[in-house]
């Protein structure tokens, strides 16, 4: 190298640009979509989300609905204001004894809502976490 044109043009501007793709090609964006649901999930072999009937002042659903509604309740129910406490607003519809529907009055189906909403956000946040940085290949044995 003769000079510092020389030193500039062919190591300086070759190891800058060289930096720089390595810099930005390991930018890209890793993040997966939010899942929207559009259809109904199943409860049992019935694609309804567990919800059998709207009826006035709330709905009629499925003891896995119920289930699933308690479940969140211990995750999130101290979030509301008051806290949400197991089956509150939730009544036996079955005939007699027979626990084979419940009644969800209209403010806590909403609650079950929303806390649906959290608990998938929450998914979504523990499968980032979860994300690999690398996607080099393991090495064989």
């Amino acid at each position: 190298m003769k000079t510092i044109k020389d030193f500039i043009l062919f190591v300086a501007v070759p190891v800058t640009v060289a930096l720089l793709m390595i810099a930005l090609c390991g930018c890209g964006a890793t993040i997966p979509p939010l899942v929207e649901s559009s259809t109904a999930s199943f409860d049992g072999k019935v694609q309804d989300s567990g919800v059998i009937s709207l009826v006035p002042g709330g709905q009629l659903v499925t003891p896995h609905w119920r289930d699933r509604y308690n479940g969140m309740i211990a995750v999130y129910g101290k979030r509301f204001t008051p806290p949400v406490q197991t089956d509150d607003g939730i009544l036996p519809a079955g005939p007699g004894n027979m626990a084979t529907q419940y009644f969800i009055d209209n403010e806590h189906a909403v609650k079950f809502d929303q806390m649906n909403e959290w608990r998938k956000a929450d998914a979504v946040k523990v499968t980032i976490a979860a994300t690999p940085v690398s996607s080099a290949a393991p090495a064989k044995k």
